[in-house]
């Protein structure tokens, strides 16, 4: 249940609403942000609904673009540097139907990517205080009836999410191992509360992201720099097929305080 806010004025939010979508996906995507529009956007028009994408059509644009008003931004994937010299696999033991180069270069925009996009001076949203990431499975089945973003910031709120599920044991191997020698190298930029909080979670617990309300603020901590770096370099992402699930979940455990957290 929502927490409580006032209604006073208050300095206008910047924040966005955005996803992440391929052609194939177009007629998902349109059903989503139908009920997006109906439920959440009609009654709070000032937050811009990104979509991110590489193949998008001009159909398909307009065939989305029917539900609510958008703005899209091409995106161009790329193997990262370190890990051009080395043959990557096609498949991975997680999720051997899909794990394929595009579907780790998905789980690389959402964990990192569409912060650094964001922080670009040059594309305009430096200044946007929260972000909403929602994907064509985030329905919004009957109305909101209040703002997200001022809820998260007149309760000094830095993450919300909806559920978690148990990921599988293939898709998280060495990642809390990693983490763990993480932690090691950096107990001085990691509060004791949040350590313990980490160290009584469920390895493989995740929060499901796939709605992920959070303050942009979180993403730029010389933690989170510092884990994102070091997840970067072991080329976990795309050698091990690490989600972006996990890779947050993590973060949020060891950088957030619980009370900054909020499960809708």
């Amino acid at each position: 249940p929502p927490l409580p806010f006032t209604q006073a004025y208050h300095k206008p939010i910047s924040a966005i609403i955005y996803f992440l979508t391929q052609k194939k996906r177009t007629k998902m995507m349109a059903g989503v942000l139908k009920e997006l529009f109906t439920n959440f956007v009609k009654q709070f028009p000032q937050y811009p609904v990104l979509i991110f994408h590489d193949d998008l059509d001009e159909e398909s644009k307009s065939y989305m673009q029917r539900s609510v008003p958008l703005t899209f931004i091409p995106i161009v994937f790329t193997i990262p540097t370190n890990l051009q010299p080395f043959t990557l696999p096609d498949r991975l033991p997680c999720s051997p139907h899909s794990s394929t180069i595009g579907y780790r270069h998905m789980i690389s925009f959402h964990a990192t990517l569409i912060h650094q996009y964001l922080f670009d001076p040059a594309n305009g949203y430096q200044h946007v205080e929260f972000m909403l990431r929602l994907d064509d499975d985030s329905g919004f089945s009957s109305p909101v009836g209040y703002d997200m973003f001022l809820l998260m910031r007149e309760n000094d709120l830095d993450f919300g999410f909806v559920n978690t599920v148990q990921d599988d044991e293939k898709c998280v191997h060495g990642l809390w191992n990693h983490t763990l020698k993480f932690m090691q190298r950096s107990s001085d930029i990691i509060p004791a509360k949040n350590r313990n909080q980490f160290l009584k979670w469920k390895e493989g617990l995740v929060i499901y992201n796939n709605f992920e309300l959070s303050r942009v603020a979180i993403w730029k901590t010389p933690l989170w720099r510092n884990y994102m770096a070091s997840i970067e370099s072991s080329g976990g992402i795309y050698l091990k097929r690490w989600g972006d699930a996990p890779i947050h979940t993590i973060y949020v455990l060891l950088g957030v305080p619980q009370s900054h957290i909020h499960a809708f």
